[in-house]
């Protein structure tokens, strides 16, 4: 709920892409001619074909969640494995592995940050909900004013520098795996 409500305030303030580097460039939030291009960009990395080539990515994430299941039912919970806990662990470690190329160990013990951080991102406080609300309603000439980036400047940090790091691995190893993050690479290269 709270990321619709980011997503239609977003859409109606035109967010800033100074102050919300992240947010201001999502497809999601874009409209007219800049979501067209933007869509035309990203629409080819989401075909069938491209979505079948991760399945190999994905078939070892698969493999740590029966090691991790396995490991969980000899605890004998009395209330079982909790399956939010467990699809979360898996969306993760797959979306880590096909967008960004890494492994985010979710499914090992301790924390994990991508996880976390990504969470954090939907956790809104009151301050934030209400702000959202509150530039919802407000007209369009008074909304320009009020303006303050969706996600927290620590939270942005993070996931430019995950992709910075992304990005420099698969360049310094030359790797040709079949994931978003090559097919970003290789839109680059075009523009």
């Amino acid at each position: 709920m709270i990321l619709m409500a980011v997503t239609r305030s977003c859409q109606r303030h035109k967010t800033d892409k100074e102050i919300d580097p992240l947010f201001g460039r999502n497809p999601f939030i874009l409209s007219g001619e800049e979501w067209k291009q933007k869509r035309s960009e990203v629409t080819p990395a989401l075909t069938n074909i491209r979505i079948k080539a991760s399945y190999p990515i994905m078939l070892p994430v698969c493999g740590k969640m029966t090691k991790y299941l396995e490991k969980e039912t000899k605890k004998h919970l009395p209330h079982g494995v909790e399956a939010r806990e467990l699809a979360a662990r898996y969306t993760t470690e797959v979306v880590s592995n096909c967008i960004y190329g890494i492994e985010a160990g979710a499914f090992e013990e301790g924390p994990c940050d991508i996880r976390e951080k990504g969470a954090a991102i939907l956790d809104q406080s009151f301050g934030s909900q209400i702000y959202l609300v509150v530039t919802s309603l407000l007209p369009d000439h008074l909304r320009g004013i009020f303006k303050r980036p969706f996600m927290r400047k620590d939270m942005q940090t993070y996931f430019i520098q995950l992709m910075k790091e992304a990005i420099k691995i698969r360049e310094s190893t030359k790797s040709d795996r079949a994931d978003f993050l090559n097919y970003l690479l290789q839109l680059r290269e075009k523009i």
